[in-house]
């Protein structure tokens, strides 16, 4: 099985019921995946749609690109990383 990711939008609690994977629909896969996941959230964060505190931007970066996505969760408000995995 390989893990695929979602860029979700969200309240700043993270609830579930602020996500909506219709609007947010893309699916994130591999490494171009984790690529263009990490150029959606700084886009997002260079037009004040997401917040993250500057001094954790390095670490952010590096769970996308190179750890567990979700990790990141802990640093951003108003967007939330889910996994997903894919079924054969």
């Amino acid at each position: 099985m390989d893990e695929n990711y979602m860029y979700l939008h969200c309240d700043e609690w993270d609830r579930w019921a602020s996500m909506n994977p219709c609007y947010d629909n893309r699916i994130y896969r591999k490494r171009a995946g984790r690529r263009a996941m990490w150029r959606a959230l700084k886009d997002d964060i260079e037009n004040d749609i997401v917040v993250v505190n500057d001094e954790r931007l390095s670490d952010i970066r590096k769970a996308i690109l190179y750890g567990n996505p979700e990790d990141a969760n802990e640093h951003i408000v108003y967007a939330h990383i889910l996994r997903l995995e894919e079924a054969l």
